[in-house]
């Protein structure tokens, strides 16, 4: 992408494309080329005022003379030794004069170190794609990228914007969202509008420019380019680097496009006034800045931070509240936000939850995404996340869910191919939009959650003072941990040890206790657990709203229960498993060998709740899908 190939020059598809990890790491590798490039700069010209806008700038520029001259195995031709030579080498090259203003007065200043330097991202595999996403880096000056130590294989300041929740999106995740937006649009909308409210170097609204001009008959010019953002492509971002990058990325495009590159200026212009530096949060003040903004939008996209305000709010919340008050009536949008959109309490998301409750006139797709074993940004932004979709031109109305997604790095190919949806509308309320994936999950949530009494009847002192104690481990990632005692872990000095996510809870009776753990010891809990949470911590909501608590169950069913539960618990301690922190052993126990027994379990539950019978192998499954995601075992 973004660099042209001399003819009869191929591109090998032999090597399998690397992880969305790996990625990451080579885009680092090419953020600190670009910086020490900078760094070159400034060294080779002392007598010049080279500050981090200057040094943006040129670095841009050499790249961009790269990608027009560059072939697979020569260098670029011309090399430029001073700038003023560098412009000379990019076509049609007026616009440079706004890109950097004080072009003039840098024409003899050396570039040829910096060039030289840039010449070598050709070192690093998958240059071509990657090169758009290092432009991040030009967030901070060389000395603070290049003076930050290395975590998990790459700069440590790159987790700087990360720990404010803003992630530069995987190419097949913008993919996913502009196409399924496309896909709902007809022929009969031509000149639609589109807005990317947090739109960084430009990816989602490049990304859909492209798909647009793909369709271009004849040669394509710059003046092509030009009218299509005119009448289309609106960007905003807070920051003024992310927005030159973005302007930037796109006159790149429009060289690599433009079989002779004419009208540059124009394109510039037009970008100039349609990717602008603002507060998306405060659309309609931005609105009334730039007139020249449409105040609806047929799609809006992107991927908004995620940070938290005043210790509840979410930034991103203010995203979707202007993808629904600024799309138009024939609209089909989409956002990639934090999986807490689904399950969170806070008084913003339950809000919000409302408001698309209230929402008549559009139908919603929530897309749920876990990370683990893989994580949709990569193992260096370790996130669950929800892909939200807003459609205004389906009929009838409906909210749809996915259930949980996991996935390893090999299958990620396959991993928005067969998305599974249920209609939730009916279900989800407030507190929660259930992440279900077809009918008989749905018929399953909603017995679960009525009918006798929650588990919170049972599970509500949390002491562990009394004689009979279950003992529940705060977080889970198979399989919820409950046990009738502690487990025997150990710190340093070979003490008995608790950890700090387990919980004990004191209850009335020896046979509650063995009740209480079957009802969270089996894979259907756990299902309705991965529905209604984050899929890792395990805490009161559930036990307020899983109707599994001793009055669901008839005295004959309790009973049968309570033997099952204990023949769990004096099985269990033969399975145990060690894992060591800070040098603490925490142990737990294998759950794999006691299966038949959980199955058991699953079956009463069935029974007494009414569920289809058809769940009980569904359920194991599910369970044997999420836990192994592809990965070749043998079936216990």
């Amino acid at each position: 992408m973004l660099c042209r190939i001399s003819k009869g020059q191929v591109q090998s598809h032999s090597m399998p494309k690397p992880s969305t990890t790996a990625m990451s790491s080579l885009t680092d590798s090419i953020a600190a080329i670009l910086q020490q490039s900078r760094g070159c700069l400034a060294e080779d010209n002392p007598g010049y005022e080279t500050d981090d806008a200057v040094s943006h700038r040129t670095v841009l520029l050499c790249l961009l003379h790269l990608c027009i001259h560059c072939t697979k195995d020569t260098d670029a031709s011309p090399a430029p030794s001073a700038f003023g030579s560098l412009v000379q080498g990019i076509e049609d090259n007026g616009w440079t004069n706004t890109f950097m203003p004080v072009a003039k007065e840098y024409a003899a200043m050396d570039v040829s170190g910096c060039y030289d330097k840039v010449l070598s991202i050709r070192g690093v595999k998958e240059w071509r794609s990657l090169w758009p996403y290092a432009l991040e880096t030009f967030e901070y000056s060389p000395e603070q990228f290049l003076g930050s130590s290395y975590a998990r294989g790459i700069h440590r300041i790159g987790f700087a914007k990360k720990s404010q929740g803003i992630y530069y999106t995987p190419e097949d995740v913008i993919s996913f969202m502009t196409e399924e937006c496309e896909r709902h649009f007809t022929d009969d909308m031509p000149c639609r509008t589109y807005l990317d409210c947090s739109c960084g170097a430009g990816a989602f609204l490049l990304h859909t420019a492209d798909r647009i001009l793909q369709r271009h008959e004849g040669p394509l010019s710059a003046d092509d380019i030009a009218a299509l953002v005119e009448r289309s492509i609106w960007g905003i971002d807070i920051s003024p680097a992310a927005v030159l990058n973005a302007k930037f990325l796109f006159m790149a495009y429009a060289y690599e496009k433009c079989p002779k590159m004419e009208g540059a200026q124009a394109l510039w212009d037009t970008l100039e006034s349609h990717i602008i530096c603002g507060d998306a949060a405060k659309l309609p003040e931005l609105m009334e800045e730039h007139p020249r903004m449409p105040k609806k939008f047929d799609c809006i996209t992107g991927n908004p931070p995620y940070v938290t305000l005043d210790g509840h709010d979410n930034l991103c919340i203010r995203f979707v509240e202007n993808m629904m008050a600024f799309s138009s009536e024939r609209s089909s949008s989409a956002l990639i936000l934090p999986l807490s959109v689904t399950f969170s309490q806070s008084r913003s998301f339950s809000k919000l939850r409302q408001a698309i409750m209230d929402d008549k006139s559009a139908t919603w797709r929530f897309a749920s995404f876990d990370r683990t074993p893989d994580s949709l940004f990569g193992d260096h932004v370790k996130t669950r996340n929800t892909i939200v979709f807003r459609t205004t031109l389906e009929s009838p109305r409906q909210i749809l869910s996915t259930g949980i997604i996991r996935w390893t790095a090999e299958n990620r190919d396959e991993l928005f191919t067969d998305l599974k949806y249920a209609d939730v509308q009916d279900v989800m309320d407030r507190t929660c939009i259930p992440k279900l994936q077809n009918g008989l999950e749905l018929d399953a949530y909603r017995k679960l959650k009525r009918g006798g009494e929650p588990l919170a009847f049972l599970l509500w002192q949390k002491d562990g003072s009394g004689e009979h104690c279950v003992a529940v481990n705060g977080t889970a990632y198979n399989w919820i941990c409950a046990y009738d005692h502690l487990p025997p872990s150990e710190d340093l000095s070979g003490r008995p040890y608790i950890p700090s996510s387990m919980a004990l809870y004191t209850l009335p009776s020896q046979e509650d206790v063995y009740f209480c753990v079957a009802m969270l010891s089996n894979r259907i809990t756990y299902w309705y657990w991965t529905a209604t949470g984050d899929e890792f911590h395990v805490g009161s909501r559930l036990y307020d709203t899983l109707y599994l608590g001793k009055g669901s169950f008839s005295r004959e069913a309790y009973l049968r229960i309570v033997s099952l539960g204990r023949e769990y618990c004096s099985s269990i301690t033969k399975y145990p498993t060690c894992s060591y922190n800070a040098g603490k052993k925490v142990v737990n126990y294998d759950y794999r060998p006691l299966l038949p027994v959980v199955r058991s379990i699953e079956a009463e539950i069935i029974r007494a709740k009414q569920i289809d019978p058809a769940f009980l192998d569904y359920i194991a499954d599910w369970h044997y899908s999420q836990v192994y995601c592809g990965r070749s075992t043998v079936r216990q």
